[in-house]
């Protein structure tokens, strides 16, 4: 087999994959036992492909479902939020201790990064990290639930479940005012949960092999630990600023977090300031690094872009980064999947104003929400018209594949030109 013909089954496996879980998600919720009030299939379906896609943009609040409902989203977020294809090869290798050579050449063709030798260690580890990180979540929000009154098992419950829901970057609560009023521990815990599983397998996997001394650590583990700390903390700073002290730094530095990815919110978003909402789009559409559980374009896509752009600027012919050279070929796919994103985000905000009474400020938070799976809404995504939620399940699941990644599954292989062509300057300015 080879490694085109690998990479396109490999595609077709996710795409698939997660069509399938979705609507098996959604007949599942769809049944009376999973919710309290009574939930339409369209809104069933919904909910299942925010789960799976780990959006947390909602029809009906969370409410609406029994325990049993809960457990299901918790169910489709892990499996979703990881991936088919990671977490069931994942499991086989645990069980199996190995992939044959047909397995690991499906399942490496996502990933044009790692070598067959180094996909089962990663494969290995994003189970055990999962895990082991969702657990040590739990237990530390545990307590936080319990001082604030409730019950033993309620609060175990609301640990497992914002744990996991946090960490696939899901932004599912059953509090449907999110995390709004709970205490700053709490939202402390859950947004570092949200970068854990934001910063991406890779990037965990490179620093444990920099932790054993077999590798050094990567350009694209420094790129995204640069860039994550910097749209952070910046972020955060920004929101405080353009708040002017009306959310408390705690919120602010929450926001700038959850808006990456995760979906959660800590303070009434409707009464931010259009300058902190257009902040907010902009983290959206950067969303989590590569191999994450978060969408977006991706960290290292614009770090990239803006290094290029800082070339330019400077004079210099190469694009470096912390002493190394990046390739011309990898700038171009950056630039072709920008536009492709930013292309795919304003399509889909000029839809939704067709299709509903929507502002331009709703239509982009909306749009930038769901392709970049983040899940935060101007609380108009209720009153959607019936085209608009068919609209945005699409988009949604776009955003969890990725617009590029869409595209190149429809994609040849690259063609080799038999001709020469002459080199003429176009001008551009």
């Amino acid at each position: 087999m080879s490694t085109i013909s690998a990479k396109r089954i490999s595609q077709w496996f996710v795409f698939i994959g997660f069509l399938l879980l979705i609507l098996a998600g959604g007949a599942v919720l769809s049944l009376d036992l999973t919710h309290k009030t009574p939930v339409s299939f369209i809104d069933a379906l919904f909910t299942s492909t925010s789960a799976v896609c780990v959006t947390g943009l909602l029809t009906v609040p969370t409410s609406s479902y029994s325990i049993f409902g809960h457990v299901t989203l918790l169910i489709l977020i892990q499996l979703g939020g990881l991936g088919i294809m990671s977490f069931t090869s994942g499991v086989v290798l645990l069980l199996r201790g190995e992939l044959n050579l047909k397995e690991r050449m499906i399942t490496a063709g996502a990933t044009d990064t790692l070598s067959l030798r180094d996909l089962e260690g990663l494969l290995v580890l994003i189970v055990k990290y999962t895990l082991v990180v969702e657990a040590i979540g739990a237990i530390l929000l545990f307590p936080g639930f319990l001082s604030t009154g409730k019950p033993v098992g309620l609060s175990a419950y609301l640990a497992v479940f914002h744990a996991v829901s946090a960490f696939c970057n899901a932004g599912f609560s059953p509090f449907d005012s999110s995390l709004i009023g709970l205490p700053a521990y709490i939202k402390i815990v859950i947004a570092f949960l949200v970068m854990l599983g934001g910063i991406g397998f890779y990037v965990v996997y490179n620093l444990n092999e920099v932790r054993r001394g077999v590798k050094r650590i990567s350009l694209h583990s420094r790129l995204v630990l640069y860039f994550t700390v910097a749209l952070v903390l910046g972020g955060a700073a920004l929101i405080f600023l353009f708040e002017k002290g009306s959310v408390s730094p705690v919120d602010a530095f929450f926001q700038a977090v959850t808006c990456r990815s995760a979906g959660f919110v800590t303070t009434d978003i409707m009464k931010l300031h259009n300058s902190t909402l257009l902040l907010m789009i902009l983290l959206m559409l950067v969303g989590a690094a590569p191999g994450s559980t978060g969408g977006g374009i991706k960290t290292n896509v614009v770090m990239v872009i803006i290094l290029s752009v800082k070339s330019f600027l400077t004079g210099h012919r190469d694009c470096v980064a912390f002493g190394r050279r990046i390739s011309a070929e990898s700038i171009r796919q950056c630039y072709a999947f920008m536009t492709i994103y930013l292309a795919a985000f304003v399509c889909i905000a000029l839809c939704l104003m067709v299709l509903n009474p929507l502002t331009l400020q709703q239509a982009l938070f909306e749009s930038a929400s769901g392709l970049g799976t983040t899940g935060i809404s101007l609380k108009v995504t209720p009153n959607l018209t019936m085209a608009s939620k068919f609209l945005m399940m699409a988009v949604m699941f776009i955003g969890r594949l990725g617009p590029a990644f869409c595209v190149l599954m429809f994609v040849m292989k690259e063609k080799q030109s038999k001709v020469s062509y002459v080199d003429e300057k176009v001008i551009l300015g």
